[in-house]
């Protein structure tokens, strides 16, 4: 008998409707699925319709052939036995020109027992279909380990590992007597290598490998060793691979929370609501050999020491994404905080957004401008007229916090460090244009002198900028060093406030990863002339404009440093064209839009900085050609 499971299919209804009108014919019986929610689920919901001993996988693409029908039932019959699997020796592949081709020769797992065969899969991050490919096993035994609702691709990686070290005596054989055809087109799930995909198998080889260590097969410096070796193929293959890898073991070995993992999984469209359980178990079971989790401290209810938090997001038109930005910040376990929602007039329903989703909640403040008064003097008004905190901390609103603890950890450290003018924290870089996630954690150390850091800001010192999503600044701090008090125009506030908040003090770094960076094609900097509200320019023009506000900004801010550090000239004037070459190479490299754009701003950087003429016109042409 059959149990064919529908996933909600549009496709090949007829045929099905055939099937169910004669099911004697067919052998058959279908479960049609309100949902489509993955093979995974499709195969668990078959199971607790099977009315069979055993269960053989064929998926719909693809034909199991009884090549010797005595042979076959006497194969069978070893799962009576010793055999936990019995697999069609060979898989053939049979391609959309009707050309066939050997797939796998499995012989190489036939009477080996289930701890070796699963010592084997995890080292390889290879299964060779084992279960998909028309194998054949105990149905209650494969039920047993059939849940993994969470992966829609990898989970017969999952599945089999979970099985394999559940009956680690019992043997895998081969016969020769069945073989497996697997269709290979466009349409199949193994055609298309996304980021989801080979994320979720990498996850899949963690679980084997998890299994390994429990049952003492291998080390924990041997998995890792697999892992890595993995990692490494699929980036070599794909450009994919060692990034996730990194944050995986990360949270292995303690460097990251499973709260933040979380976050990282759901970049790579891995969806999890509270707890890793949800999609595998095995992930913090593993963290266990090689981390010792520590006790939580218990936060106390809102006493003097913990001053009042202000934290502003300034907004226009990202509705969505603001509610994930102010819903992060209300995740804060920081007992003493106000969220400032500062919208520049957005038309899209933000106002109703608010209303709706925060009408009730006492720390979300909303102000709305009658006009837009451009990102620069946004942040102004908010900071300036609506803020209370004695610290303050401006969130852009396609970024959010990732780390609910990070407030208290940065403002005990503001506390006890009278000293420190801010306190920032490392950032996954969300590059949607590129398709890529990677951390930004720079090897600083906790407390780094202002002055130092000032003068050698992006240099090969402090090679990494702070960012401002980050960053938790005493307000009396930034009153007295006149943050955004910058031409209107400016496109680089963030870059402004953090050299000013350096003259008013040291900056302390906490070595976690806190935030969630995204740029996209939305991003302000990727449209540097919608900071510019005023004139009747172009964009072109208001580019430039940008560019010079920005500039003017940085002059300003060297007069402010000679008399507040006593730099000399010399010294002011290096740091100066560094400043600009830094500034204009990220203008010229990421944000020009056209060559036109970037000719214009060459032109200035000709009349203003000539010496820097050379390096920066090789940039242009690097970039857009002549």
């Amino acid at each position: 008998p059959k149990i064919i499971v529908d996933d909600c299919s549009t496709e090949d209804k007829e045929l099905l409707d055939e099937i169910l009108e004669d099911k004697a014919k067919y052998n058959a019986d279908i479960i049609f699925k309100p949902v489509n929610e993955g093979p995974a689920q499709s195969r668990w919901t078959g199971f607790q319709n099977i009315g069979t001993k055993f269960t053989a996988f064929v998926d719909d693409d693809d034909i199991l052939l009884c090549l010797d029908r005595d042979k076959a039932l006497s194969d069978v019959d070893k799962l009576n036995d010793d055999c936990i699997l019995l697999l069609p020796r060979y898989l053939l592949n049979l391609y959309s020109d009707n050309t066939i081709a050997l797939g796998y020769d499995r012989y190489c797992y036939n009477n080996r027992k289930a701890s070796e065969v699963l010592m084997d899969i995890a080292s390889k991050s290879e299964i060779k279909a084992m279960l998909a490919g028309g194998s054949i096993g105990n149905t209650e035994e494969l039920a047993r380990n059939s849940s993994a609702p969470k992966f829609r691709v990898a989970e017969d990686f999952v599945m089999l590992s979970r099985l394999l070290s559940a009956n680690t005596e019992m043997k895998v054989y081969t016969t020769e007597s069945l073989v497996h055809i697997r269709r290979i087109s466009k349409s199949s799930l193994s055609g298309t290598k996304s980021p989801y995909k080979l994320a979720l198998g990498l996850i899949a080889q963690c679980v084997a490998c998890y299994h390994c260590l429990r049952l003492g097969i291998a080390g924990p410096a041997e998995v890792l060793v697999w892992m890595k070796d993995r990692a490494a193929l699929i980036q070599r293959l794909y450009n994919f691979g060692e990034s996730f890898e990194t944050e995986l073991i990360e949270y292995l070995n303690g460097g990251i929370s499973e709260e933040v993992f979380i976050h990282f999984l759901d970049l790579h469209g891995i969806k999890i609501e509270n707890s890793l359980d949800e999609l595998a178990p095995e992930l913090k079971k593993m963290r266990g050999f090689f981390y010792t989790e520590k006790a939580k401290s218990v936060l106390p209810g809102k006493t003097d020491r913990h001053p009042l938090v202000s934290v502003i997001i300034p907004t226009f038109n990202r509705k969505d994404m603001l509610k994930r930005a102010v819903d992060c910040a209300l995740k804060q376990d920081y007992p003493n905080i106000e969220v400032i929602i500062s919208d520049n007039c957005s038309d899209d329903g933000t106002f109703e957004m608010v209303r709706e989703n925060y009408g009730n909640e006492k720390r979300v403040i909303y102000h709305r401008n009658e006009k837009n008064l451009g990102p620069t003097m946004n942040y102004n008004v908010a900071f300036y007229g609506l803020a209370r905190g004695e610290y303050c901390m401006t969130q852009s609103d396609d970024d959010y916090l990732i780390d609910s603890g990070y407030i208290s950890k940065a403002a005990r450290m503001l506390y006890e460090n009278k000293d420190l003018s801010f306190v920032f924290g490392g950032y996954y870089y969300n590059h949607e244009e590129k398709n890529s996630i990677y951390r930004v954690k720079p090897a600083y150390r906790s407390y780094i002198d202002g002055r130092d850091f000032f003068i050698n800001f992006l240099t090969q010192k402090y090679p990494y900028m702070p960012n401002l999503c980050t960053t938790l600044f005493r307000r009396e701090t930034a009153c007295a060093m006149e943050i955004l008090q910058c031409d209107p125009d400016c496109l680089s506030a963030d870059l402004s406030i953090l050299l000013r908040l350096l003259l008013g003090g040291g900056a302390g770094f906490i070595d976690d990863i806190v935030l969630v960076y995204t740029l996209h094609k939305r991003s302000i900097s990727r449209n540097p002339g919608t900071c510019v509200t005023g004139g009747d320019n172009d964009y072109i023009g208001k580019a430039l404009t940008a560019a010079k506000a920005d500039i003017g900004e940085m002059k300003k801010i060297r007069r402010l440093a000679q008399d507040v550090y006593g730099f000399t000239d010399e010294e002011l004037d290096t740091w100066m064209i560094y400043r600009v070459f830094k500034y204009m190479y990220w203008r010229l490299n990421e944000t020009a839009g056209t060559k036109r754009e970037a000719d214009v701003l060459l032109e200035y950087i000709r009349q203003e900085y000539p010496m820097l003429m050379n390096v920066l016109g090789e940039t242009v042409l690097n970039r857009f050609g002549e």
